[in-house]
C-alpha cells in the first residue's frame, strides 16, 4: 500500500477475515469444477455413443454404456450437492442428454414415452422436484430432444418402407405436442426445444404423405383428421390403461412449473422494488442523507422478507435467477457505501443482506458472489465521491478513497473470482487508475504546476497572478 493510514489499518483488521473466507469458498467452487470437467467431458462423448448405437441397432453395445452413464451421472450429482448454481447450465444439459438417449431407449424396446418415475431417472429418490437425478425442466427438455431422435429413427425406418414404424413415431410426437400445448413456457430453452417438437411431428406427416404417393398407407391408428388436443385428451381417458405418453406425470409437471411461473413473477416484480429502493439509497448518500438512505433500505429489508422469502422457500432455484442476483448486488452496494461514507468502514458480509437470525430460518442472506459484485460496484461510487472531494481540494479524503479502492483490488486479485465477477475486473481497475490520475493532479496544484479544468494550479491559489499583471 502506498499510503498506511487509520482508515485502511481499521478496513483490514474488520474485512481480512470475511474477505479470507470468501476467498476459501471461491477455491472450492473451483476445486468442485475441475474435478467435474472430466467426468462430464466423458459422461458427454458415452452417453452420444450410446445414442449412436441405439440408432445403429447395437442395443447389447448401448445397454452398458447407459448403465454406466448413470452410476457417473450420481458421483457428478454428489460432488454438485445443493449447489443449484453450480448445477445449472451444462450439468442440466448433460442432464438433459441423459434423459433423451434413456428416452429413446426406451421408445424402441416399448414404443412409448419415458415416464418421469422411471427408476433411471429417479435413482430410487424420487422423481422431478423430489430429489431424484433430474429435474422437471431437465425431463422436459430430454423428452423434447427426443423427438430430433425420433426423425431420425423415422426416415430410417421410412427408407426400409416400413410404414407403422413412422406411424408409431407419429403418434407419439402428436399426443406428446398436444399436452406440451397446455403449458406455458416462456423465452428460453424449453420454449426452443418445444420448436423441435413441433418440427418433428411435421416432419413424420411429410413422410407418411411421401410414404402415401407411392402406395404405401400407415395403419389407421390415429386419423390424420382428429386433431392434437382432442387425441391428448382422449389418451388421458388411457392413461391407467399403459398409455403411449404418460400424461398424468406430464400434468403434474405442468402444475409444478405453472406454479414457479406464478412465484417468479413475484420475485420480478420485488426485485424491481429492491433494486429502486437501493439505486435511491445511494443517491441519497451521496447527498449525504445518510437518514434517507437507511429508511430505503429498510423498506428493501422489507421487501426481501415479505415479498422474496415465501417463493423462494417454496423455489429455491429462483434464489439464483438474474433478477434476485442483480437486486441483491444493488442492495449490496448500497449497504455497503452507507456505512462506508457513516462511519469509514467497509460492511462484511454479514452486515448486508436480510441479516440477523432470519438468515437461518430462509432470510436473505447475500452470497459471497454478491457481495463481491457490490464492493466491485461500490468502487464507482467511491470514485464520484472522490471528485466531489477533489472540487472542494480535501486532498487527504481522496487518498482514503484511493486507499479503500487499492485494499478491495489486493484482496480480490488474490481470489479465484468466478467468472461473472472477474468481468467486473476490468471496471475496478479502470476506477483505481482514475483515482491515482486524480491523486495526482491533486498534487500538481499543490505544487503550483498543474491544471483542473483549463485552470493552473497556482493561479488557482492566486500565485504567479502579480507575475501576469506585471508582464
Amino acid at each position: 500500500m502506498p499510503f498506511t493510514s487509520d482508515l485502511v489499518l481499521s478496513i483490514q483488521k474488520a474485512n481480512n477475515g470475511d474477505f479470507a473466507s470468501m476467498r476459501e469458498s471461491f477455491e472450492e467452487n473451483e476445486i468442485k469444477l475441475q474435478a467435474l470437467n472430466p467426468l462430464m467431458r466423458s459422461l458427454r462423448n458415452q452417453l452420444s455413443y450410446a445414442l449412436h448405437e441405439l440408432h445403429d441397432g447395437a442395443v447389447e453395445v448401448s445397454g452398458p454404456l447407459l448403465d454406466d452413464a448413470f452410476v457417473k451421472v450420481d458421483t457428478v450429482l454428489e460432488i454438485v450437492g445443493e449447489d443449484i448454481v453450480l448445477r445449472e447450465g451444462w450439468i442440466s444439459d448433460i442432464l438433459d442428454l441423459m434423459v433423451k438417449t434413456r428416452a429413446f431407449q426406451y421408445f424402441l424396446s416399448t414404443g412409448r414415452l419415458l415416464p418421469p418415475t422411471d427408476l433411471t431417472l429417479t435413482g430410487g429418490r424420487g422423481g422431478g422436484t423430489e430429489g431424484g437425478r433430474v429435474r422437471d425442466e431437465e425431463y422436459l427438455g430430454g423428452v423434447m430432444g427426443l423427438s430430433q431422435e425420433l426423425s431420425r429413427h423415422a426416415i430410417k425406418k421410412a427408407s426400409a418402407l416400413d410404414v407403422a414404424a413412422v406411424a408409431r413415431c407419429r403418434d407419439l410426437l402428436t399426443i406428446l405436442n398436444g399436452k406440451l400445448l397446455e403449458f406455458e413456457f416462456r423465452n428460453g430453452g424449453l420454449r426452443r426445444k418445444y420448436d423441435g417438437v413441433k418440427w418433428g411431428l411435421r416432419r413424420m406427416e411429410d413422410l407418411l404423405y411421401e410414404l402415401s404417393v407411392v402406395g404405401v398407407f400407415p395403419p389407421s391408428s390415429l386419423p390424420p383428421s382428429v386433431p392434437a388436443m382432442e387425441t391428448a385428451e382422449g389418451a388421458m381417458e388411457e392413461d391407467k390403461n399403459d398409455p403411449i405418453v404418460p400424461l398424468a406425470a406430464l400434468e403434474g409437471i405442468r402444475l409444478r412449473l405453472s406454479s414457479f411461473d406464478e412465484h417468479r413473477e413475484v420475485v420480478i416484480k420485488a426485485c424491481r422494488d429492491i433494486q429502486k429502493s437501493s439505486k435511491n439509497a445511494i443517491y441519497s448518500t451521496h447527498r449525504s442523507d445518510y437518514s434517507k438512505a437507511r429508511s430505503l433500505l429498510t423498506s428493501a429489508r422489507a421487501g426481501m422478507k415479505q415479498a422474496l422469502r415465501p417463493s423462494l422457500l417454496l423455489h429455491p432455484s429462483l434464489r439464483h435467477t438474474g433478477s434476485v442476483e442483480s437486486a441483491m448486488e444493488e442492495f449490496a452496494e448500497a449497504v455497503l457505501f452507507l456505512i462506508w461514507r457513516e462511519e469509514g468502514r467497509l460492511a462484511v458480509r454479514e452486515e448486508v443482506g436480510e441479516g440477523g437470525e432470519e438468515v437461518k430460518e430462509g432470510g436473505m442472506e447475500v452470497t459471497p458472489i454478491e457481495y463481491v459484485g457490490g464492493l466491485v460496484d461500490l468502487t464507482g461510487e467511491v470514485g464520484r465521491f472522490a471528485v466531489a472531494r477533489a472540487t472542494a481540494r480535501e486532498v487527504t479524503a481522496v487518498e482514503g478513497c484511493l486507499e479503500t479502492v487499492m485494499y478491495v483490488a489486493g484482496e480480490l486479485v488474490r481470489s479465484t473470482l468466478p467468472g461473472k465477477v472477474n468481468k467486473k475486473m476490468e471496471g475496478l481497475r479502470t476506477n483505481q487508475k482514475k483515482l491515482e490520475t486524480l491523486r495526482y493532479e491533486l498534487a500538481l496544484i499543490q505544487a503550483g504546476k498543474g491544471t483542473v479544468g483549463g485552470m493552473e494550479g497556482a493561479k488557482e491559489r492566486g500565485e504567479g497572478m502579480k507575475e501576469t499583471e506585471e508582464e
